[in-house]
């Protein structure tokens, strides 16, 4: 899976990241296991929405889990944000991407909310979040290219979604917001099937290349279960 959005466009400028604190909301790790029904519609649909990065792609992992990441692993989040955002987004200069790397280990991360994925051990995605007024915003979600097409970026999300109800008491006003680059067709894509929709465009002052604002709220997928139901 590509990556959600970048993080220059959070903290323009490292020197205000002590704005943004942390939730400190610490998930137990657990893990996860998949349903086995209609597995082969679904493998069929993933397949064909998000296919496997070229290049040296890793078998369906075993085992997956999920814990809040620690200050130690916030060099292994940069590697893994530079690794998809160098595979994700050819049409920006991979020296740009390389220049941020130690930035986003040493400002950005420390001031964000950040779940690590492991997959049969090896740290494969990451998602980070960010408290803005009423809503959540989802500063990045990335996975390691050879992990793309495993459904690793769909139980990051999933998680984060769950988190965001469980924060508010009223969880119908519950939303989550991300920014995504348009020429980034495979991002749009996958948040589009989780269930975020367009809600403005902008143009990133880093790279200078449109970007789609998405937006996820609760209301709207309260409804979309409730159909499916009367539909199934």
């Amino acid at each position: 899976m590509s990556i959600a959005a970048r993080y220059t466009n959070v903290v323009p400028n490292p020197s205000n990241a002590h704005q943004f604190t942390s939730a400190g909301t610490v998930l137990r790790s657990r893990r996860l296991t998949r349903c086995t029904g209609s597995l082969k519609q679904r493998e069929a649909m993933k397949t064909t929405l998000f296919p496997t990065h070229a290049g040296h792609a890793a078998p369906r992992p075993a085992v997956t889990t999920v814990r809040a990441a620690s200050t130690k692993d916030y060099s292994t989040c940069a590697d893994i944000w530079l690794a998809a955002s160098l595979a994700g987004h050819d049409f920006v200069s991979a020296a740009f991407w390389r220049g941020q790397r130690a930035v986003m280990a040493e400002h950005y991360l420390p001031s964000s909310q950040v779940l690590l994925l492991t997959a049969d051990g090896e740290p494969a995605a990451f998602a980070a979040t960010l408290p803005d007024d009423n809503s959540t915003y989802l500063a990045g979600l990335f996975v390691l290219p050879r992990w793309w097409g495993k459904g690793l970026g769909r139980q990051l999300l999933e998680l984060v979604q769950e988190q965001v109800l469980a924060e508010l008491p009223d969880q119908k006003h519950a939303c989550l917001r991300c920014t995504v680059y348009e020429k980034n067709r495979r991002a749009l894509a996958f948040y589009t099937h989780m269930g975020f929709a367009p809600a403005g465009r902008s143009i990133c002052p880093h790279t200078n290349e449109p970007q789609t604002d998405m937006l996820w709220t609760a209301v709207h997928t309260v409804h979309d279960k409730a159909a499916a139901i009367c539909r199934s």
